[in-house]
């Protein structure tokens, strides 16, 4: 029953990953050339998308790992506070903050579902990142909104 909910939960994942492309907006553009037009799709970052897939993936999975197991719920506020803190310190790279997670002192409390939860979070953060330095963009602008939504997204799912 639980790989069963765990496979659930990153299924969901990788649908709104899928769906919603790692904060990726697609559009057309007319372009002559040569006296002939042709439509081209231009692809652009876009945190608010981003941070729309964690707000669909995260705080089920939270709140689903909090039904489960209430005590649950403290591991979740230190990891928000982790993902706030990233925001606050510019510590943007995905492996610090992952670093930073495994030190939270209440290992106990990272049950299979809430590892789970915050996994699903991460990978969409992790895909994102990857394009932010791919295309050389200002960390600053373009992480905040997407590391608040993962705090928010963890908060939503414990309320």
């Amino acid at each position: 029953m639980n790989k069963i909910i765990l496979v659930s939960i990153l299924t969901l994942s990788v649908g709104a990953l899928g769906l919603l492309t790692p904060g990726c907006t697609t559009t057309s553009k007319q372009v002559v050339t040569n006296g002939v037009t042709n439509t081209v799709q231009v692809t652009q970052l876009d945190a608010q998308k981003t941070a729309d897939a964690i707000a669909v993936v995260l705080p089920a999975g939270v709140a689903f790992a909090v039904a489960r197991d209430a005590n649950t719920a403290a591991y979740f506020h230190a990891a928000a506070i982790v993902f706030a803190a990233a925001v606050e310190n510019g510590q943007y790279d995905p492996k610090a903050i992952e670093t930073t997670l495994s030190t939270i002192s209440i290992k106990e409390l990272r049950t299979p579902e809430a590892k789970a939860a915050i996994e699903a979070g991460l990978a969409i953060y992790r895909s994102y990142f990857g394009e932010i330095i791919s295309q050389k963009l200002e960390q600053a602008t373009w992480v905040k909104p997407v590391l608040l939504a993962l705090a928010e997204g963890i908060e939503g799912g414990l309320n």
